[in-house]
């Protein structure tokens, strides 16, 4: 299994003033394809040893869906279920994920990631239905999934670096999943100094940074779709990892609140100067550097930047000639009410599988 998974490959492309380390040369062109690529694997294996077939249920925010779909298509005795938010992942991503068929399905959910994540964990606390089927997750809620993707910072910093010298990442945040696998790579002896997140508009994470207590919200719509998250739910994974609590955060982790704007002016910027592609969610790590880098006084070694897809999962989004607005996040926001529609939705598509 380790010597499957290990082929997934990566690169390391150099810059004057930081190095990016590149996550998506796997089939899906994102970096889910680690930790989904592992879970499918050993789950497969253990699938063996059961004679009840294995559902694994997912809330994507746009990549995850892929990749799992990818990873677990074909394989004996375990079925699929993506809910993905209608109108919020790219048409890419979303021809993407609905390509597998087979033992793969996805189910539109007319609201956001918050919203299908929700589901996802209604159906896991549902005993009752826990009684007639076997349920796991790939989401980031299952640690299962990031524990994998910890290897990929030694990585990228056996590329970049000489041991013991200290090692400064950016990551992209959304439901943190990415960031808590560093941290986890942190504690297990990875040498790092400083993380350096970015979040898009949806800045639970960076308000939490700011002392805030973490008050829930409803996401918006943003061109980094997958990041559009209104609590993400692995910040309470980060918090032990810090020994922090909400009013005393740790100092080794910075982040910074990254738009729209910002993100298209970078995307373009990067490609002018260096032609090089950066999607939108990889823009917002890459223009949050370049503000740490302008305001540090310190000098350290180039920071690696986490480049977690491809831009070309992207570009209907970034030719088109809008933003999402807030109108669309109104349309998209579902009542309790319509809530347990979608909830019984899928609770009799779990039977119908099982």
């Amino acid at each position: 299994m380790i010597e499957e998974w290990s082929k997934l490959p990566t690169s390391v492309v150099p810059f004057d003033d930081r190095s990016v380390l590149e996550l998506f040369h796997g089939p899906t062109q994102a970096f889910k394809d680690f930790g989904a690529r592992w879970m499918a694997l050993l789950l497969e294996e253990y699938q063996r040893l059961e004679n009840r077939k294995l559902q694994i249920l997912v809330a994507t925010s746009g990549d995850t869906g892929g990749a799992v779909g990818s990873a677990f298509h074909g394989r004996e005795g375990i079925d699929v279920t993506i809910l993905y938010p209608e109108g919020r992942v790219s048409p890419e991503q979303e021809n993407q994920m609905k390509s597998f068929g087979g033992n793969v399905e996805t189910i539109a959910i007319p609201g956001s990631f918050d919203d299908c994540q929700e589901l996802v964990k209604r159906a896991f606390l549902d005993l009752e239905l826990r009684k007639v089927c076997r349920l796991s997750s790939a989401n980031s809620i299952n640690i299962g999934r990031w524990i994998p993707q910890s290897v990929y910072y030694f990585i990228g910093y056996r590329e970049c670096h000489q041991y013991p010298t200290l090692a400064t990442f950016g990551v992209p945040c959304g439901n943190l999943g990415n960031l808590s696998a560093g941290l986890l790579a942190q504690t297990m002896g990875l040498p790092v100094e400083q993380w350096i997140a970015s979040t898009n508009e949806n800045d639970a994470f960076i308000r939490y940074l700011s002392g805030d207590d973490g008050e829930q919200y409803y996401p918006i719509p943003t061109l980094a779709n997958a990041m559009d998250v209104g609590h993400p739910n692995n910040l309470e994974r980060i918090i032990p990892f810090q020994c922090s609590t909400w009013n005393n955060i740790s100092p080794n982790i910075i982040g910074y609140r990254i738009t729209d704007r910002m993100i298209r002016e970078t995307i373009e910027s990067v490609r002018e100067q260096f032609e090089y592609r950066l999607d939108p969610h990889t823009a917002t790590i890459w223009q949050a550097v370049s503000m740490w880098l302008t305001h540090t006084e310190t000098k350290r070694d180039k920071p690696i930047l986490v480049a977690t897809a491809h831009a070309d999962k992207f570009k209907s989004i970034m030719t088109s000639t809008s933003s999402p607005t807030m109108e669309k996040l109104r349309m998209n926001t579902l009542t309790p009410k319509e809530k347990n529609v979608q909830y019984s939705r899928l609770y009799e598509h779990i039977l119908s599988k099982d």
